[in-house]
C-alpha cells in the first residue's frame, strides 16, 4: 500500500465527517460555521477600524453595547425560540407548525415594543444603567432597537431550521454579516460615533427581517395557535432563559466591573482580547446548530443508543476543532492582536486567550449535560447549575478584579464555567451517560501540542502570520494522521 492511500485511509478513521456516507450533516457544519465564523471576524475586521478611526474609550462603549444586546436578545425572546426547536423537532404537521411560530414571534415582538416604550420613557436612569452614565439615552435606545431586531429575526430563522432549511438560513447569516460590514464602515467614515455603529447594524438586522418574512408569505399562509399555549412553551422555555442570562452574567458582566474599577479604556482593552478566544466558541456553536435538532429528534423518537452514538461523534467533533485553535491561539494570539489594535492592547493578550478559550472549551461539557436534563424535563435543574456558575463568576469578579485586573477576569470565568460543567455532566449520568473516545482525545490533544510547538518554533511575525496559521492547520492533519496509523497498527498487532 503507497503512502497517499495510507494517508487517505488514516485521514477518513480520524476525520469520519470527511467521507461522502456521512450525507449533508458535515457539509451542513461547514458551511454554518462559515457564516458564524463570519460574524466573529466581522469583530475582529472593526477592531483596528474602530481603535485607529476612533479611539479604545469609543471601543469600550462599543463592547459594553454588544453586552446589553447579547443580554436584552435572550430576554426578549424568553427562551422560546429554544421551545421551537424542543418541541416541534420532527413534527411533520406543517399547520401546526406554523401556527406555533407564529405565536412565539407575536410574544417576542411584545416584549421588544414593551422594553422600546420602557427606555423612552426612563431613558436617562435606562442609560446610567447601561453604561454607567446618563449622557447615553439616544446609544441605549438604539441598542434596544438593534436588540428587538436581532430577536425577531433569531426567532424566523428558527422556522427555517425546524424545516431543515439549512442552507437558505446560510445564506440570510452571511448575506446580514456582508451588509452590516458595509453600514459600519459607511457609519464609521461619515459620522464617527458608536451611536452610528449600532444603528447601521440595527438597519442591516431589519433588512434582513424583512426578506425573511416575504419569503415566508409566499410559502404559508398566517395562521397562529391560540394564544393560551404559550404557556406549555413558557413552561420549558423559562427555565432555558435563565441559565442563558446566567451565562451573560458569567461571560459579559466583568466589564462593568473593569469598567468601575479600570475605566472604559480598559473594557476596550479586555474586549479586544476577548474577541480572538470567541472564535473557539462560534465554531463550537455552529457543531450544536447542526447537531441539536438531530438530538432532539432521536430523543422523541426514542432512539436512545443512536443518540448515544451521535452525542459521541459530535465530541470528537468538538474536540477536533477546539484544541488545535485553543493551543494556536496562545501561540500567535499576541502578534494576531497586535495586528489587529496596537501594542498597548497586546500586552495583555495571554491574561485573557489561554483561561477565556479553556472556558468555552469546557462549557461544551455543560451544554451536553443541560441538553440530557432538558430531555427529561428537568431544564430547570440546569438553571440551578447555571446559577452556581453566575454566582461563582460574580462573587470572584468583585474580588479579584480590583486585585488582578484582566486576569482576574479571565480566571473568573473559567472557574465559573468548569463548575457548572462538573456538575451538569455529574446530575445527567442518572439519565444518560455521555460517552468519551478517550483514544481519539488523547491523539487530538497530542497532536495540538506538537502543532503549537511547531509554530512557535518557526519565529512568528507579524508580516507571516498567514503562513503561520497554514503551516499548523497543515502540520496539525499530518500528525493526526500519523499518530492513527500508529495507532492502528499498535491495535493489530495486540
Amino acid at each position: 500500500m503507497n503512502f497517499t492511500t495510507q494517508f487517505k485511509i488514516n485521514i477518513y478513521k480520524f476525520f469520519p465527517f470527511l467521507d461522502k456516507s456521512s450525507g449533508n450533516l458535515y457539509k451542513n457544519f461547514g458551511s454554518y460555521s462559515i457564516a458564524r465564523q463570519l460574524l466573529n471576524l466581522r469583530g475582529l475586521f472593526f477592531l483596528p477600524i474602530i481603535i485607529k478611526s476612533m479611539d479604545l474609550k469609543s471601543y469600550g462603549y462599543y463592547s459594553l453595547g454588544l453586552v446589553i444586546s447579547a443580554f436584552l436578545v435572550w430576554f426578549m425572546m424568553l427562551g422560546l425560540s429554544t421551545g421551537l426547536l424542543r418541541f416541534l423537532s420532527g413534527v411533520n404537521d406543517e399547520k401546526r407548525i406554523t401556527q406555533d411560530f407564529n405565536m412565539v414571534f407575536l410574544a417576542v415582538m411584545c416584549t421588544s415594543a414593551f422594553l422600546l416604550i420602557f427606555c423612552f420613557v426612563f431613558g436617562k436612569p435606562i442609560s446610567f444603567i447601561f453604561f454607567q452614565t446618563k449622557e447615553k439615552v439616544m446609544l441605549s435606545i438604539i441598542v434596544i432597537l438593534f436588540s428587538s431586531f436581532e430577536a425577531l429575526r433569531n426567532v424566523a430563522l428558527i422556522y427555517y431550521r425546524l424545516f431543515d432549511r439549512v442552507n437558505f438560513y446560510i445564506m440570510a447569516e452571511i448575506s446580514l454579516n456582508i451588509m452590516s460590514i458595509v453600514f459600519m464602515i459607511i457609519a464609521i467614515y461619515t459620522f464617527g460615533t458608536v451611536e452610528s455603529l449600532f444603528a447601521a447594524q440595527a438597519f442591516s438586522s431589519f433588512i434582513i427581517l424583512i426578506v425573511l418574512f416575504i419569503k415566508y408569505m409566499k410559502i404559508f399562509q398566517f395562521t397562529i395557535s391560540p394564544f393560551y399555549r404559550i404557556k406549555d412553551y413558557l413552561k420549558f422555555s423559562i427555565p432555558i432563559m435563565l441559565p442563558t442570562l446566567m451565562l451573560t452574567i458569567i461571560t459579559r458582566f466583568d466589564r462593568y466591573i473593569i469598567c468601575k474599577y479600570f475605566g472604559i479604556e480598559v473594557v476596550g482593552i479586555y474586549n479586544a482580547c476577548y474577541s480572538l478566544p470567541r472564535l473557539i466558541q462560534s465554531a463550537l456553536a455552529s457543531i450544536s446548530f447542526i447537531y441539536n435538532p438531530m438530538f432532539n429528534r432521536l430523543w422523541n423518537q426514542g432512539k436512545k443508543n443512536e443518540l448515544i452514538n451521535k452525542m459521541k461523534d459530535s465530541v470528537n467533533l468538538f474536540s477536533f476543532i477546539g484544541f488545535p485553535m485553543w493551543v494556536g491561539m496562545i501561540v500567535i494570539g499576541k502578534p494576531i492582536i497586535e495586528l489587529l489594535s496596537n501594542e498597548k492592547v497586546a500586552q495583555s493578550s495571554l491574561l485573557v486567550i489561554p483561561y477565556v478559550g479553556m472556558a468555552y472549551m469546557s462549557y461544551i461539557i455543560y451544554g451536553f449535560g443541560f441538553d440530557i436534563l432538558s430531555y427529561q424535563r428537568k431544564s430547570l435543574q440546569g438553571s440551578y447549575f447555571a446559577m452556581v456558575g453566575a454566582i461563582i463568576s460574580l462573587s470572584l469578579n468583585i474580588i479579584v478584579i480590583p486585585k488582578m485586573g484582566l486576569l482576574g477576569a479571565s480566571l473568573s470565568m473559567l472557574a465559573a464555567y468548569i463548575s457548572m460543567s462538573a456538575i451538569a455532566l455529574y446530575n445527567s449520568r442518572k439519565y444518560l451517560i455521555l460517552e468519551f473516545d478517550w483514544n481519539h482525545i488523547f491523539l487530538i490533544v497530542l497532536s495540538s501540542l506538537l502543532m503549537g510547538v511547531i509554530v512557535h518554533l518557526m519565529h512568528y511575525y507579524i508580516s507571516n502570520l498567514i503562513f503561520l496559521i497554514l503551516s499548523g492547520v497543515i502540520s496539525y492533519i499530518i500528525l493526526c494522521s500519523f499518530f492513527t496509523g500508529i495507532f492502528t497498527k499498535f491495535g493489530e498487532a495486540k
